[in-house]
């Protein structure tokens, strides 16, 4: 039983790693039928090593980045059964069968987060529905104003240098502006019209 929990705690650890890397399951199950049908440790890293090394076997880059993902893997977990043969071999084997069944659970019922392209990933923007359009959009700027009347409760009509007229807010109390007297205000418009005026700083 503990050999039996040994095997599939091995498994389990590798299959994760491999889904993490998106290995090639295919792949692995060949080198699973490899190693079960030699019982030879020996030659199943030796096979390892040559799929790394002789490109001519590798049919595309990608291929090759699944056989490395499985090399570094395999070495990390398979290590003890390197010089195996027969039945020590054969536990090697088990594990990895385990290791394919497990890959393929993973896979199928999405239990592990497989990386994917972000562009798949990424939710869209988020429109709030009380956006004002684009040609209503608030712009806001500095304007120099001469004001047409004494101020009032901080407030006075201002005219700018093209003779637009509005009205100016947050003016100083004391001494109380007069007419004539020029400041300069933020002004924030939309479409082009004043939605408010605020005083900054005399001129």
């Amino acid at each position: 039983m503990a050999a039996q929990t040994s095997t599939l705690n091995t498994a389990s650890a590798m299959a994760r790693t491999l889904v993490e890397r998106q290995a090639d399951i295919n792949e692995l199950a060949k080198m699973a039928a490899y190693l079960r049908t030699h019982l030879d440790g020996r030659k199943f890293f030796r096979l390892l090593e040559t799929l790394i090394k002789d490109g001519h076997l590798v049919r595309s880059r990608s291929t090759i980045e699944h056989y490395r993902s499985i090399q570094e893997v395999c070495h990390q977990h398979l290590e003890p059964y390197r010089q195996a043969r027969g039945a020590q071999a054969q536990e090697g084997a088990e594990i990895l069968g385990w290791t394919v069944r497990l890959m393929r659970y993973h896979k199928e019922i999405g239990t592990l987060p497989v990386q994917r392209p972000v562009s798949r990933i990424s939710s869209p923007p988020t429109i709030k529905q009380d956006a004002p359009p684009q040609s209503a959009r608030e712009v806001s700027g500095r304007e120099v104003l001469t004001l047409t009347q004494d101020a009032k409760n901080r407030k006075a009509t201002g005219e700018t240098k093209d003779g637009e007229r509005f009205v100016c807010t947050d003016l100083p109390a004391y001494p109380p502006p007069k007419q004539g007297a020029q400041c300069r205000a933020e002004v924030t418009r939309r479409d082009g019209k004043v939605l408010r005026a605020i005083f900054k700083a005399w001129e």
